[in-house]
């Protein structure tokens, strides 16, 4: 980010080859926190019966240590992976670790870390390579650090809007009642 800001030369003044590179690093990185999303509310509300038959609490806490280690291990010691086989080990590493968090803290996960965290990465990734900024939007500028910052601005939007609960604080009161009575 700090590099962003620095640079205010445009985007479109950057070679193809180099756009390719961010746009498949980041849509890289929207993947992987796609999975984590998915695993955090499967493992918060489609599969906490079966992970409470199959594990214990800390037998979970130990599997989260233990399966960033195994692929770690698994990439090291196989070099000869391509790409493909290394993205695919490293969502379903994503999906696992989300699985897991998301039984072990719960729905609060999702409170905390909405779904929708995976969009900025992706919405960066096609403005860079569309130059949408400059053409469809008519933002001020081209620069890195003029996309990261509508793409934030964009994010906390989303963010606001799939992550608040208007009945929220109508479910807590009702909460608390049925634990008064």
């Amino acid at each position: 980010v700090t590099a962003a800001n620095a640079q205010s030369e445009p985007l479109s003044g950057m070679e193809k080859e180099m756009k390719n590179n961010i746009v498949e690093l980041y849509l890289g990185i929207s993947v992987l926190m796609l999975g984590i999303s998915s695993g955090e509310l499967a493992g918060a509300f489609v599969f906490p019966a079966l992970l409470e038959k199959i594990f214990d609490r800390l037998i979970e806490v130990l599997v989260l240590f233990l399966v960033p280690t195994y692929v770690f291990l698994n990439i090291r010691k196989n070099a000869a992976m391509d790409d493909t086989e290394r993205r695919t080990c490293l969502f379903g590493f994503c999906l696992i670790i989300g699985i897991l968090l998301g039984h072990l803290i719960g729905g609060a996960l999702t409170s905390v870390a909405p779904s929708v965290f995976f969009i900025p990465p992706l919405i960066l990734s096609l403005l860079v390579v569309t130059q949408c900024a400059k053409e469809k939007i008519m933002m001020v500028g081209e620069s890195q650090f003029s996309y990261i910052m509508g793409v934030l601005v964009l994010q906390l939007m989303m963010t606001a809007l799939f992550g608040s609960d208007p009945y929220a604080d109508q479910r807590q009161q009702q909460q608390q009642q049925q634990q008064n009575k």
